[in-house]
């Protein structure tokens, strides 16, 4: 089961989602109540674009392993990018709750944005800025979005000067 596991997130990482999805059926087969082999599925279905799978297979993970953060947070991005925000942002922050993570804080760092609590905001994105590679980069946008509202003062750079005729 778990050899089948790993082939299917190699195929993953191939962006193969059909042929891991096969694997990961041998996988459960054999080992049905392995959360991780649900939530493999559940990436599997969603690089194929089949969104309500995707997040059966999630729930299905979220079932067997209630305790782990993973899952909720795969639920929860997924939720949140098709739109339904609120249920996103909770799975979200049940997974921040069991594992603060820099994926996770970058999301809640953009929705204290939204709700204008730049304070917060600002700390969530400083914890996702430590992630490396394209959600630092987004991290940093929004932690400077942050600081923009809460100092804009540190944003303005202003000096007095004289003219030729004497005047400020």
């Amino acid at each position: 089961a778990y050899k089948a596991a790993q082939e299917a997130t190699a195929a993953l990482n191939k962006n193969q989602g059909k042929q891991a999805i096969a694997l990961l059926d041998k996988a459960i087969a054999l080992q049905p109540q392995e959360g991780s082999f649900w939530e493999l599925r559940g990436h599997g279905w969603k690089m194929q674009d089949n969104f309500s799978n995707a997040d059966k297979a999630f729930t299905t993970a979220i079932a067997k392993n209630p305790d782990y953060f993973s899952p909720y947070l795969a639920r929860g991005i997924l939720r949140h990018e098709l739109g339904q925000k609120s249920q996103g942002l909770a799975d979200i922050r049940r997974s921040y709750e069991i594992l603060p993570t820099p994926e996770a804080s970058y999301y809640l760092g953009d929705a204290a944005m939204t709700e204008q609590q730049y304070a917060q905001a600002a700390a969530y994105f400083k914890q996702a800025a430590a992630a490396g590679g394209d959600l630092t980069q987004r991290a940093q946008q929004g932690l400077t979005s942050a600081q923009l509202q809460l100092q804009p003062e540190l944003f303005l750079s202003a000096e007095l000067s004289l003219s030729d005729q004497g005047y400020l």
